[in-house]
């Protein structure tokens, strides 16, 4: 997902890149559980910091 040919490189993917969603990678991965990781793993704190929808 973010591998690189260094670790410097790969940190500067893993703050630059949009995040993926790990549905994408992995059929099993519940809907639920992948949109906690989008939320968690937001670039933008407004997002992050948001409260649960309902």
């Amino acid at each position: 997902m973010f591998a690189s040919s260094g670790a410097s490189e790969s940190r500067l993917k893993i703050i630059d890149l949009p995040m993926p969603h790990f549905r994408d990678e992995n059929k099993y991965i519940d809907l639920h559980l992948n949109a906690f990781s989008q939320k968690a793993l937001a670039h933008d704190l407004e997002i992050c910091y948001a409260p649960p929808s309902a």
